[in-house]
């Protein structure tokens, strides 16, 4: 299988991402889906990786549309409400548990 790569952002690149970087992981991980690379950075870096981007999960408002890959909601990994964030990047790269 092809190796995905989920995107996170945030205003700074740090805080926020950093958490919703394990919350992704680990809820990747009780579901058995491997094979998927979690990269973070900050808004302004979106036009360098987006070429290695198959998802972008962001905090910040972004638009549909406004990238080459689908954009998912981060703020429910936030509050604690993130396994529909993590649903949905495994229906949207199409991922597969073991």
């Amino acid at each position: 299988m092809e190796s995905k790569t989920i995107l996170l952002v945030c205003a700074a690149g740090f805080a926020t991402t950093s958490m919703m970087k394990v919350r992704i992981q680990d809820g990747l991980e009780e579901r058995g889906v491997v094979g998927v690379d979690v990269k973070v950075a900050t808004v302004a870096k979106i036009p360098y990786f987006i070429d290695q981007t198959d998802i972008i999960v962001s905090s910040l408002s972004l638009e549909e549309g406004d990238y080459s890959v689908p954009i998912i909601n981060g703020i429910p990994l936030l509050t604690g409400k993130g396994s529909g964030v993590v649903e949905e990047i495994i229906a949207k790269l199409d991922l597969k548990g073991s």
